[in-house]
């Protein structure tokens, strides 16, 4: 049995309480035990970093090594916003490399690229990777926003990672599979037959409203 000290110390492990053990996860950067319902947005960005890395194309290149490792050590650089400032030195590398490749992908497309009428499955999975890493980026804002990690400046590293880490990924593409890629078929060249008064009605509902009175 128990001593009243004894009991006191085994609860407040939430595994050890059965109203709690579902609710309750450890939290890095808090170092201890919180609600599940405190973090939502913090933990979306984790599962979401291991859903990025279990999809991460093989790829025998130095860069995508550097991004891979990078995004490996995002529990890390939260649980430790000092060693961010390690960190920084690959998101001016990848910074750079990522302007190198724009100034060649610029000369060479022109117009928005269409990827999902493409059927290379080496190009699906680049961009799938620098799609899920600009909704890295996104999520990590959130997180910001709604204050569920510490107000540090040196986690800037982590989103600047990110947004050129996405940038280098689809000037890649476009140097590396140019002739492969379609730019987007615009819509408007189809005709359609459709209600013309219903669409000056919304049309004139939509030209008078204001994006906020739907928040």
């Amino acid at each position: 049995m128990f001593n009243n000290s004894e009991k006191c110390i085994y609860f407040m492990n939430p595994k050890n309480d059965l109203e709690k053990k579902h609710f309750y996860t450890y939290c890095i950067n808090e170092k201890d035990y919180i609600k599940k319902g405190e973090k939502v947005e913090l933990f979306i960005f984790y599962e979401y970093i291991e859903k990025t890395l279990n999809e991460f194309p093989k790829i025998d290149d130095e860069i995508f090594e550097i991004i891979r490792l990078f995004l490996i050590n995002i529990y890390l650089l939260i649980a430790k916003p000092e060693e961010n400032e390690k960190y920084l030195k690959y998101a001016v590398y990848i910074e750079e490399k990522a302007e190198q490749l724009e100034k060649i992908g610029r000369e060479k497309i022109k117009s928005f690229i269409d990827f999902s009428d493409i059927d290379n499955e080496e190009i699906k999975k680049l961009n799938n990777l620098r799609i899920n890493i600009r909704i890295l980026e996104d999520l990590f804002w959130l997180v910001v926003k709604n204050k569920e990690i510490p107000d540090n400046g040196l986690y800037l590293v982590i989103p600047h990672f990110l947004n050129v880490s996405s940038k280098y990924i689809f000037y890649y593409i476009v140097v590396k599979y140019c002739d492969k890629l379609k730019p987007i078929k615009r819509l408007d060249i189809i005709e359609v037959k459709y209600n013309e008064e219903k669409y000056r009605e919304y049309l004139n509902k939509y030209k008078n409203k204001r994006l906020d009175e739907y928040i």
